[in-house]
């Protein structure tokens, strides 16, 4: 009895030991089991299902606004195409697609195979092909409308996408993006004409201009016709560039002609190339082009903003009264009484003095005379030859802060005695004379009076028939590298 009941209890460990073991056993399986089938469901997830259409490639001849153009739109299939099944192409908003009913046997193909025109429908701009043979995947669709078909682009735009389905994907696909270019037009040139021998800048208006705004290249070309050479351009915005021209040779006015990478457009903008000293005066709202052709043809940081062609300089003298403005004055020989400089106007010959001058005979105004209220800041007289037979060339009694006169010519009449080529009676602060000739007058090149803060430097100084300058109560005064003929008196400091 008692050996029954160990054995019994022998039993009884070992079942319960194997039961033990087996539980143990059995979660470790059922634990690799569900880990196993999470990481499946994990991997369904994660895995990507392969379209049955690839996103399509869209090439399209020519690619410019409103004009009929050949499209071929390409794709990759992973599901073969029976015969009857279908291909469906959906046109951007704004292309022109032909109503069912006007195609021809082969002005659309698949596959190099022509579809007829039976195998056409359109609604709206969604065009419908079905299929004549089969089409085993995996295969490279190939569709082709050609110009017969009558597609039209849209309007000039970017990131188009035509969007294609099959019968074996009803999801449209959307193409990679393509662009519709606009043709360039000219629709202005300022100012409208220029001299032989001239090299100045325009600024071209006008619509469709490509290039790059942050090098300021041009991708679009300007073509100003025989006689007139293109320097360098600066693209400043799809509507302006800004352009340096060379002139020689005359002529009437030419048709400017823009050339994009959409190819020539159209041009109602001219430009006249008149004959050399034709006199022409151009008021700038803006003016610091850089002197020369930069690598690639551009400016940099140039800017212009022209305003008006003027008939005389002091016409845009007066209008540039309130403004800092630049007034560019052609080549030719302007026949003048300047004064009324109220402004911070910057007078500038395009050619330098050699080409430009401003004179006059009057025995009692000075060819140009600066006096009277108010006083003026910031006046700058940059290259030309101003001359008096019968006065001085230039006077002030004006007040003036921070006055320039450089890389000019002055005499002075020589005949009348007691005139000066310069005369500055006084209210001069921060005044710079610098590079300038003063030469043939009765009395001295430089007369400076009761001013302060003057620089005379580089001048030339030449049969004057008293002295060269002379300075009386000027403080602050620097003259150097002037040539010799130099009186200095009082108040040198």
């Amino acid at each position: 009895m008692r050996g029954s009941k160990v054995n019994q209890q022998k039993i009884k460990y070992i079942s319960g030991g194997l039961y033990t073991i087996m539980k143990h056993k059995f979660s470790n399986i059922l634990g690799l089991g569900l880990t196993l089938a999470l990481l499946a469901s994990l991997l369904l997830v994660a895995a990507p299902v392969s379209a049955n259409v690839s996103q399509p490639t869209v090439d399209i001849d020519p690619p410019l606004q409103n004009v009929v153009a050949e499209y071929t739109i390409g794709f990759d299939i992973n599901t073969s195409l029976s015969t009857g099944g279908d291909v469906e192409i959906d046109f951007p908003a704004g292309t022109t697609v032909p109503a069912t009913g006007t195609y021809s046997t082969g002005d659309i193909t698949i596959q190099c195979v022509d579809v007829t025109e039976g195998a056409i429908t359109v609604d709206t701009r969604k065009v419908k092909i079905v299929l004549a043979t089969d089409v085993a995947a995996p295969a490279t669709v190939t569709v082709v409308f050609k110009t017969s078909a009558g597609i039209e682009n849209p309007g000039a735009g970017t990131d188009k996408v035509v969007a294609v389905q099959t019968s074996a994907e009803p999801v449209p696909v959307d193409s990679e993006t393509y662009d519709i270019l606009a043709l360039p037009a000219v629709t202005g040139v300022e100012p409208v004409s220029g001299n032989v021998d001239d090299t100045m800048w325009v600024e071209v208006g006008g619509t469709g201009f490509t290039g790059d705004t942050d090098t300021n290249v041009s991708t679009t070309t300007l073509d100003f016709g025989t006689g007139i050479t293109v320097v360098s351009t600066k693209y400043v915005s799809a509507t302006e560039i800004d352009v340096q021209i060379t002139i020689v040779a005359d002529g009437a006015a030419r048709t400017v002609i823009p050339t994009s990478l959409a190819g020539q457009g159209a041009a109602s903008g001219t430009f006249t190339a008149n004959i050399a000293d034709t006199e022409q005066v151009d008021r700038w709202a803006t003016y610091t082009p850089v002197a020369d052709a930069l690598p690639g043809g551009t400016w940099g940081a140039a800017t212009l903003a022209f305003e008006e062609t003027t008939a005389t300089i002091q016409e845009a003298i007066d209008d540039a009264a309130t403004n800092a403005h630049t007034i560019i004055v052609h080549a030719g020989t302007y026949n003048e009484l300047l004064g009324s400089f109220d402004g911070a106007i910057t007078l500038q010959s395009l050619s330098g003095a050699g080409v430009t001058e401003i004179t006059n005979a009057d025995v009692n105004v000075s060819t140009i005379k600066l006096a009277d209220a108010p006083s003026i800041t910031g006046l700058t007289i940059d290259g030309f030859t101003i001359t008096s037979t019968a006065n001085q060339a230039l006077f002030s009694s004006k007040t003036m802060i921070d006055f320039t006169l450089k890389n000019s010519v002055l005499s002075g009449s020589s005949t009348v005695t007691g005139k000066n080529a310069a005369q500055i009676m006084g209210g001069l602060t921060d005044a710079t004379f610098k590079d300038n000739v003063f030469k043939d007058s009765s009395a001295n090149g430089l007369n400076i009076f009761d001013s302060s803060g003057i620089t005379v430097t580089g001048n030339t100084f030449e049969n004057n028939s008293s002295t060269g300058a002379v300075f009386i109560e000027v403080t602050g005064l620097t003259f150097n590298d002037n040539t010799a003929g130099i009186t200095r008196q009082t108040a040198w400091s």
